[in-house]
């Protein structure tokens, strides 16, 4: 059964829209209330480094399985009941980690919530894809978008929260409650059905790769899309800090500064994503994107001095962020749920594997050298970009 949207009244469709993009916003609230308590929850369970990686380890193994079950959910009831239920156990399960009193009951809190997350991921963005079809435009930039604002709210919350003195559990719970609520409000408008996949127009001029093969091997570009830039995303979020602080001496703050400017980059290129996606189509924004990001991570990686370098993650955040949504929404089209889950767990595995990476080449070959790394795979983008460009259901 497909999207009961393409017959639906504009009034439905706008519904459908708020509701999705509730979502979004939703799961960006959780993680970042959740990552803005980590170092709290650490000291309260007096966890040494290693004992917190492995138990963050369970959210993102939870995360892979809930994105494979996403999509068979979404399979068997559609989107709306899916979306809408696993919008609710976000909000439920994320108690969990705050209401832990053992380095176990965290480990499983995480595993816990991390598959809430896969589902919703997975069923929010196939809902976001429907909407794509319906609209005729490109969409899912914005709803992405969504969820990066709801990221900077979440941790924006958070920090008041701490300097107000209140207990994570109090502080998660009370997120978690208005989580819930939103999904009550909002999810019963999400759209129903599953993605109408296989109407797609070729594209000649995709990369020169003749058509049979490009949908052979479109797959695993989409897949390694989202792996590449998962990866250097998790490295860049998790070592760019510390290089501005200690190897560049550029202090506390405008390590926290030069984090914040990818983010901050992030959200401004997912803002602007589906304008210029119906301006220059999905594959050359990929491609110029990466490039664009590339030159400014070049950049960064060579300044002798840190003042520039926040500036510098802005230019890099904003030129990597349309891809990953422009991948979501290829491999839906052509795959259906089980292409957005495949997209998922190369992402998640790859941002998982990211910072661990990057910290055993940093002991090997230094922090700037392992940096190389992330550069090396957004620039490998550029030769998959035409996997995003002939599946476009609305003119480019």
């Amino acid at each position: 059964m497909a999207s009961d949207l393409l017959a639906a009244a504009p009034e439905r469709r706008s519904r459908a829209h708020r509701a999705t993009l509730g979502a979004f916003v939703a799961l960006g609230v959780a993680a970042g209330s959740w990552g803005s308590r980590i170092p709290d929850i650490r000291d309260h369970l007096d966890l040494a480094e290693g004992s917190l990686g492995t138990a963050l380890l369970g959210l993102s193994v939870g995360a892979v399985a809930g994105a494979w079950l996403g999509g068979l959910l979404v399979r068997r009831f559609g989107s709306r009941r899916v979306v809408t239920g696993a919008w609710l156990l976000v909000g439920a399960l994320l108690v969990l980690p705050g209401a832990a009193g053992t380095w176990a009951q965290l480990a499983l809190g995480l595993l816990a919530l991390g598959l809430g997350i896969g589902v919703l991921d997975v069923s929010m963005n196939g809902a976001g894809i429907q909407l794509e079809a319906a609209a005729a435009r490109p969409l899912l930039n914005g709803l992405h978008a969504g969820w990066s604002g709801g990221v900077l709210v979440g941790a924006a919350l958070g920090s008041l929260a701490v300097a107000a003195g209140l207990a994570v559990g109090a502080h998660l719970a009370l997120a978690g409650a208005v989580i819930v609520v939103s999904g009550t409000l909002l999810g019963p408008a999400a759209p129903d059905g599953r993605i109408a996949t296989g109407s797609h127009q070729d594209d000649a001029a995709a990369g020169g790769v003749p058509p049979r093969r490009r949908h052979r091997w479109r797959l695993p570009a989409l897949a390694a899309i989202g792996g590449f830039l998962f990866l250097s995303e998790g490295a860049m979020l998790d070592w760019f800090g510390v290089l501005v602080r200690e190897d560049l001496d550029g202090g506390e703050i405008l390590g926290a500064v030069a984090v914040t400017g990818f983010s901050a980059g992030g959200l401004a290129g997912r803002l602007l994503g589906d304008r210029l996606t119906l301006r220059w189509g999905a594959g050359r924004l990929v491609r110029l994107g990466v490039v664009v990001s590339g030159a400014g991570l070049a950049f960064a990686l060579a300044s002798p001095s840190a003042v520039p370098v926040p500036v510098l993650l802005v230019v890099v955040g904003a030129g990597m962020a349309p891809a990953i949504p422009l991948a979501f929404a290829a491999a839906g089209r052509i795959h259906g749920e089980h292409g957005i889950a495949v997209v998922t767990t190369a992402g998640y595995g790859c941002y998982l594997a990211g910072p661990a990476l990057i910290g055993w080449l940093a002991d090997a070959v230094g922090l700037h050298t392992a940096l190389l790394v992330p550069l090396a795979l957004i620039l490998a983008v550029v030769a998959l970009a035409w996997s995003t460009s002939d599946l476009a259901p609305f003119p480019t």
